[in-house]
Parts: structure tokens; C-alpha cells; sequence
């Protein structure tokens, strides 16, 4: 059981848009409720986990003066924080008397519900955010003295002191914790260690996610608080210059800091249109939920919030009314739209009988090989699934390490595996004997055992044939995979599953921006390429093109005179050679990036730049 829970929170990690599993967040969790149901858990079992995880509790808060706040929702109950607990696992009833709204109760009539936006992207006017304890904590965890001790091997050669830097650029209208770890990743030096590339080291706050990309994301939002353009440049440029004092070679680098400007000058655009009359920046925060709660924003949070908000942004316009402002960061054009798996797109599973001989009779028109396992001499549906692949992969790395359990042992010993490896196995590289034979047993977790054993081939005499037969196999499939994507059923359930999963409903609709690199992707700019605002219409113009070369995302609506292409699709295997993972992504096109880059010029007015 604790292997498949390691390898469901891998998989979980991988189908999220941002690699970052959260509990919090329901969009995450309907996508933990497919990784469930993918393993092979039953409706109960998955039911039962999901409510146990978005169980709500209801807890009021002592007042300055010495009086109990109003009830609101949490996740859970938290003494710590001077949470007084009310009603645990409140009802939905108990909820939307708190939250003043009304809370959907399913209801299974077997027939699917048309869905319905209640999210509440309204502030609390009443709430004067950088007064918030939130905004206000200074200190964090690890203390200063514990992180330069945990630190000392990897420090800059040339330190900052940030906190006194930033004194010139006060007040701070972010939270002020961020001067601490921002200060401590421009201390930190590259190459990453097994320390280093994990945002804990910094500060115990916070979740997981590729740490340069988080420290690029905190550039760009303490950036976001500085309204005025020439002292955001001058904030970047003291940024560059400690940068350049230590070879860019920083947890936190200078392409960062250029997506940083490029990224702010597009928000100011798109602020500028959508605020004519003038606007001011109150606060910027990370997508963090109680610094969300702080800008005045309702809970539960992660219902309430755009699908892939980076970060947040309060501004007040004239009439004194304060608005929320949700925005994607990326740094560049080169973007995943998606990432999950064929096998989650597909469900090929769920097929029904008829759905299946509609497969294999038009899987003969395509250049399908077959593969074990089961390696039937005959191509099926089978060559396409990502479990026969897997369990291949699984099969032959098991022999390969039964076969060779005393290069396995003696490498472990001389120190030729990677260090990370042998602890995610949990092996004493000095007495790894009995472990061993448990993973070779088929103990442990399958994709940290493959990688194990794919080192071991790689320094063994006899290794390579067994590494060339796992590539080819996989090699196989990927090219089983991308063929039947334009074969029926499969291309119908695909481009169904893909039109969703498309960031575009949020950014049509305005409930959040993107911002690529030095273009934004919001309301009118999309309005401009699409030529309507209107998702439904959007969503059924989208068609999948087998016929080039990667497979691409078109749409054939009224936005364009021709074809737009939206995404690149790409059919991989994640891990090469021990991943037992086929991912199927999607990446921004230059078409696409190019059209909106273009509605980025002529729909928004340009804002004030830097002298």
C-alpha cells in the first residue's frame, strides 16, 4: 500500500499543471480523484479519501480587543493561530451560513449537471491588508543563525544583505517574510544540491515546485508591488548587479529578473486598460491561501481562485472600491499547457466492446508495432496502454537486477549509485544485502527501483542490451501512442479531455491573466484572437491535427482567415528508460504566441515605462 501511495503522489505531482499536489485545492484534488481511480481504486475508497482531505472546519479568531471575529471556513482547525474551533467538519448547510452563499449538494440523477462559475472573486472592503499578521511576520523558520550553519556550503561568494537593501523601496506592500527568503536564495549558489533545489531550506512555508522557477516567481511578484517603473527598475537592477557580483550563477539568475520587467510591463498594460480612470497597487502576494485571506479574498481559497494563479495582486481604482487581480507567471513562450497522460486523457480501460473493436479495426490503417508486453505477435489495444508498457519496463529491470544481484550489491558499496536514489530506497550503503533482495523481490517503489537498476546497467559489461531492449519497447509505444491518437474512438475522447484541460476558459472569461514573457493573455487579448468571447464556441472549433508532424491543436473558428494552431503535442516518456511515465504534453506554439503577442499591442494601452 505505501508503494502505491508513493507512486499515486508521483503521479498526482505529474498531472498537475505546476507539479505541486495540494490538499487545499479542489481542482488538484479532482485530478487526485483520476490518478485514484487510475490505480484502481474503488468509487467508495476514492470517495472516502476526498472527503476525508476537503473536510471544512468552522473557528473564530479573539480581536484586538479581546473580543471573538465573525466565524469563517478553514481547512483545519489551527490553535496555534489563535483559531477558536466552532463546528468541526461542518456541513455544507453550517458552510453557507458562514459564507453567506449557497453550497451545491450532488446529487446523482445520472445525468451530467451543466457546469456553473460560483466562484466569489469579490474582496472585503473592510480589510486593510499590510495590517494583516500575515503581511506583517518578519521571522521565519529555519532561524537566520540555523539556515547560514545549513548553509555554509553553498553560500554566495558575494552576500547581499537584502532586508537593508529594500529599506529604500519601503513601505512593503507584499509580505514581509519574503525580504528573508528572497534575501537567503541571493545568497545561494548554483550548482543545486539535494538541499538547495527544495524551498524548505529556505523556509518552511510553502509547497513543492521546481525552486529557481519559485525563486523567479517571488522576484517577479515583489517586483508587482512597486507600482512606480523607475523604482521597479531600480529593484531589478540591484537584483542584477549582485547577480553579475557572482557570475549569475544564483538560485535566483538574471533570466529571471528579465522576465520579472518583461512580465510587470505586460500586468501594467493590461492594468492600464482595464482600469482607465487610474489605479493604485495595495498588495501583491504569492499564491499562498492565507495571504490571499489577507488581501481581503473569501475562503475556501482554492475554490474561489483561478485555475493556475501564480500570484495575486489588490488594486483600488478612484471610487475607493478595492479589486482582485489573478495572474499566471511565465517566463517565456515556452510553456507546458498540460501535463498528464494518455491514459488519463483516454481511460482506454473504460472502453466499451464496441468502443474496442472500433479501435482495433481502425488501428490496421496505421503503422502500429507490436510490443510486450503481452508481445502477441498481433496488434491491439494493448500496444497502445500505458500499463502493458509499464508492466514490461517493471518485468525486465527485476530480471536484469535478479540476474545481476552482485554488481548491484558491490556498486552500492563502492559508492557508484546516486546518494538521493539510495535513500528514496531506503538501502544502507553499508549493509545493503537484505534490502536489496526486497526491492528485487518487488518490494519498494518501482520507478526508484528501475532507476536504481538502470544505473547499475549503465556500469556493467552486459547492461547495455538490456537498457537498448527497455528504449526500444518504449520507443514502440510512444510511436503506437501518437498514431492512434487519430483514430477513432480515441481522437473524439482525446480532444473531448484536451478542450478541457486547455488553460483558455479562465483567461476568456477574465477570472485570471497570463503573463508570457513580455505579452499578456487576458479577456481582450484572447477576445481579439478567438473573435469571440465565448468559450463554449471556442471549445468546439478545436480539432486535433494528426496529420503534422509533432500532432497539433488547431482552431477553426472566426478569430482567423486560417487555421490557428494553439499547441504542440508531445507523447513522452518521463524518466527515460526507468519512468515506467508517458506524458502527454501540450506547449504554446509560435503561431498562437505570435497572435496574441499581436492582440497584446492593439488591444491594450500601453502604461508607463521606465526612463
Amino acid at each position: 500500500m505505501i508503494t502505491d501511495l508513493n507512486e499515486i503522489l508521483v503521479e498526482w505531482s505529474y498531472r498537475t499543471s505546476d507539479g505541486k499536489p495540494d490538499v487545499k485545492n479542489n481542482a488538484k484534488l479532482i485530478i487526485l480523484e483520476s490518478v485514484l481511480n487510475d490505480f484502481g481504486w474503488s468509487r467508495e475508497a476514492r470517495a472516502e479519501l476526498l472527503s476525508t482531505l476537503m473536510e471544512v472546519d468552522i473557528v473564530r479568531k479573539k480581536q484586538p480587543d479581546g473580543s471573538m471575529g465573525s466565524s469563517y471556513t478553514v481547512q483545519k482547525h489551527n490553535p496555534e493561530k489563535g483559531q477558536v474551533l466552532v463546528t468541526k467538519n461542518a456541513s455544507d448547510d453550517d458552510v453557507a451560513k458562514v459564507t453567506k452563499g449557497k453550497v451545491d449538494k450532488e446529487k446523482d440523477k445520472g445525468e451530467e449537471k451543466p457546469k456553473v462559475d460560483k466562484k466569489n472573486k469579490e474582496l472585503n472592503q473592510d480589510i486593510d491588508t499590510l495590517e494583516q499578521e500575515t503581511f506583517t511576520q518578519t521571522e521565519i523558520e529555519p532561524s537566520d543563525e540555523e539556515f547560514e550553519k545549513n548553509n555554509s556550503d553553498t553560500a554566495a561568494e558575494n552576500q547581499i544583505n537584502f532586508e537593508e537593501e529594500m529599506k529604500k523601496f519601503e513601505p512593503h506592500k507584499f509580505p514581509k517574510k519574503y525580504l528573508k527568503v528572497l534575501g537567503r536564495m541571493l545568497n545561494t549558489r548554483l550548482p543545486l544540491t539535494s538541499k538547495t533545489k527544495k524551498l524548505g531550506h529556505f523556509t518552511k512555508e510553502g509547497g513543492a515546485g521546481e525552486i529557481r522557477s519559485q525563486a523567479g516567481e517571488l522576484v517577479g511578484m515583489i517586483a508587482s508591488s512597486i507600482q512606480d517603473p523607475n523604482e521597479r527598475e531600480e529593484f531589478l537592477r540591484t537584483l542584477e548587479n549582485h547577480m553579475d557580483n557572482n557570475d549569475n550563477k544564483l538560485i535566483a539568475d538574471k533570466g529571471w529578473v528579465k522576465a520579472a520587467r518583461q512580465n510587470n510591463q505586460a500586468i501594467d498594460d493590461s492594468l492600464n486598460t482595464e482600469f482607465p480612470d487610474g489605479y493604485e497597487v495595495v498588495a501583491s502576494s504569492w499564491d499562498v491561501d492565507n495571504e490571499a485571506e489577507a488581501l481581503g479574498m473569501k475562503p475556501p481559497i482554492q475554490k474561489n481562485k483561478g485555475e493556475s494563479t501564480d500570484q495575486y495582486m489588490k488594486v483600488k481604482t478612484p471610487d475607493g472600491k478595492t479589486h482582485l487581480v489573478e495572474i499566471s507567471l511565465k517566463k517565456d513562450k515556452n510553456i507546458r499547457l498540460t501535463n498528464t497522460s494518455p491514459e488519463a486523457l483516454v481511460k482506454l480501460k473504460n472502453f466499451t466492446d464496441d468502443e474496442k473493436k472500433e479501435l482495433e479495426k481502425n488501428l490496421k490503417d496505421k503503422k502500429i508495432e507490436d510490443v510486450p508486453e503481452p508481445g502477441d505477435g498481433k496488434t491491439d489495444i494493448e500496444d497502445i496502454s500505458f500499463s502493458a508498457y509499464a508492466d514490461y519496463q517493471k518485468k525486465k529491470w527485476l530480471k536484469f537486477g535478479n540476474d545481476n544481484r552482485g554488481d548491484v550489491i558491490k556498486l552500492i558499496k563502492d559508492g557508484k549509485i546516486e546518494k538521493d536514489v539510495l535513500r528514496k530506497l531506503n538501502i544502507d550503503v553499508n549493509n545493503p544485502d537484505e534490502r536489496v533482495d526486497e526491492l528485487l523481490n518487488g518490494k519498494g517503489s518501482s520507478r526508484t527501483r528501475n532507476k536504481l537498476l538502470l544505473q547499475v546497467a549503465q556500469q556493467t559489461e552486459n547492461g547495455q542490451k538490456v537498457i537498448d531492449e527497455v528504449n526500444s519497447n518504449t520507443k514502440k509505444v510512444l510511436s503506437n501512442i501518437t498514431q492512434a491518437i487519430g483514430s477513432e474512438p480515441v481522437k473524439s475522447k482525446m480532444l473531448e479531455a484536451v478542450r478541457e484541460k486547455l488553460p483558455l476558459r479562465s483567461l476568456v472569461s477574465g477570472e485570471e491573466s497570463m503573463a508570457v514573457g513580455d505579452f499578456m493573455m487576458d479577456k481582450r487579448t484572447m477576445k481579439k484572437v478567438f473573435g469571440t468571447d465565448n468559450f463554449d464556441d471556442i471549445k468546439e472549433d478545436l480539432i486535433v491535427d494528426e496529420s503534422e508532424t509533432p500532432p497539433v491543436i488547431k482552431y477553426i473558428g472566426k478569430g482567423s482567415d486560417e487555421p490557428i494552431v494553439i499547441a504542440k503535442i508531445n507523447i513522452r516518456e518521463e524518466g527515460v528508460g526507468y519512468g515506467q511515465s508517458i506524458r502527454f504534453d501540450m506547449s504554446l506554439s509560435n503561431d498562437f504566441a505570435k497572435k496574441c503577442k499581436e492582440a497584446h499591442k492593439t488591444e491594450l494601452k500601453q502604461a508607463k515605462r521606465a526612463d
